[in-house]
């Protein structure tokens, strides 16, 4: 049974229990507090993803120029979707992964981990939230698949983020070393 509350979220496996009761509550409470604390630093660490993959885009198109950087994010990078700033970012380094190392297999590795993370970021930013009053979790359910809200997920997305933060830094690394040149 599901039960709809005002607070953006529904309480489900809750059938023979009275959610207004302050115990009750307090319970959905608790797991309804720990599952926006997950839920808001996936949201703002694919935040600092995004970032990464614009600054990327901008590095490649501006190095070398004198305060144009700054100018092309804001102009230009900031413009783009998630998704605009991934394809743009592939088809740069399909033609110049030279420039960025350090392997092709690092390539399709670090895209399939920038895809994961964006399919997670449309999920947690237009999905539903339902909290499971009996197992005592949350999941966001977006196009009738669930993401689980429980510190499990959160230690493998943040495994995923760190390889990705590697991946972001090695390649601006490589990247501008190679404009130097």
């Amino acid at each position: 049974m599901l039960k709809p509350l005002g607070s953006g979220y529904t309480v489900t496996n809750c059938a023979d229990i009275d959610i207004n009761d302050p115990k009750n509550a307090l319970i959905i409470g608790e797991i309804v507090k720990e599952a926006k604390i997950i839920h808001s630093e996936i949201i703002l660490t694919v935040m600092n993803i995004d970032s990464f993959l614009g600054d990327l885009i901008a590095i490649f198109f501006t190095y070398g120029t004198e305060g144009n950087f700054q100018i092309f994010e804001e102009l230009i990078i900031e413009q783009f979707s998630f998704e605009k700033k991934i394809q743009i970012l592939e088809k740069i380094m399909e033609n110049h992964w030279e420039r960025f190392g350090p392997s092709k297999d690092f390539k399709k590795e670090f895209f399939e981990q920038v895809r994961y993370v964006q399919n997670h970021r449309n999920a947690f930013a237009h999905g539903d939230m339902i909290v499971d009053f009996k197992n005592r979790t949350a999941h966001i359910y977006h196009k009738q698949k669930p993401y689980p809200l429980t510190p499990e997920f959160l230690k493998d997305f943040q495994s995923r983020i760190s390889y990705l933060s590697w991946g972001y830094f090695s390649c601006q690394i490589n990247l501008v070393n190679s404009l130097r040149k």
